[in-house]
């Protein structure tokens, strides 16, 4: 019996057919997860950007109503003095919104202060630029 030597057909086909399954799951394989990444990028950033959306409509909410309640306050103290009792009812009221709240007069001494701990500022002169700039 004669020793047959090279391949096969089938052998060569066979092969073939396997090289060309695994080559197509890993070509698949790769656009697919390309795909993924790039949804989930998408998705990701989307995410991102409407929380930030959100976050900054409740900073700016926020912020308007505690120019609101400075403003209310401003035009009170203006009209007439305040009392150290009134002063801490609005603390009291606004203390989510502000640490502490303060009265100056017109040469920027602070008249009175709440909560009761900074009771020693009253008197004490404002030398900040703001309230150099803020009006009389």
């Amino acid at each position: 019996m004669r020793k047959q030597e090279g391949y096969t057909l089938r052998f060569i086909l066979g092969w073939l057919v396997v090289g060309s399954v695994l080559l197509t799951a890993v070509i698949g394989g790769y656009w697919a997860l390309r795909a993924n990444m790039k949804s989930l990028t998408s998705n990701y950033l989307e995410s991102n950007y409407q929380y930030a959306k959100k976050l900054s409509s409740n900073t700016t909410d926020l912020l308007e109503i505690m120019q609101h309640n400075i403003n209310s306050m401003a035009r009170m103290a203006g009209e007439s003095s305040f009392s150290q009792r009134e002063l801490e009812l609005w603390y009291q009221a606004n203390e989510h919104y502000f640490n502490s709240i303060f009265i100056a007069d017109p040469q920027r001494r602070i008249q009175a202060v709440t909560p009761s701990q900074t009771y020693s500022l009253i008197g004490s002169q404002l030398t900040s630029k703001a309230s150099i700039q803020a009006p009389a």
